[in-house]
């Protein structure tokens, strides 16, 4: 077989994986050991967050609400030319 056959193979065995793990979210979400299993887990990811980013710092610039403003600078065209542009308008 040939390597992008294999991976089509690949692809739908993962997408009927996938939604049969999808069919069974419900009787899962009502298990009650379930629910306690996802939050210890998110308690865990949490404190492995907490000992990776040590700073108090913010990941990202934050800016105050004066810092921005309402007036934008178009980045390409403001105005298409073409007339299938038009009718988005």
């Amino acid at each position: 077989m040939t390597r992008k056959l294999m991976s089509r193979r690949a692809a739908l065995a993962g997408l009927g994986t996938s939604s049969l793990m999808l069919a069974g979210c419900d009787k899962l979400i009502a298990n009650p050991s379930f629910l306690q299993m996802l939050e210890s887990v998110e308690n865990l990811t949490r404190g492995g967050q907490r000992l990776v980013l040590t700073s108090n710092a913010p990941l990202a610039r934050e800016y105050q609400p004066s810092d921005i403003t309402r007036n934008f600078k178009a980045n390409g065209t403001v105005r298409p030319q073409a007339r299938t542009m038009g009718a988005w308008r």
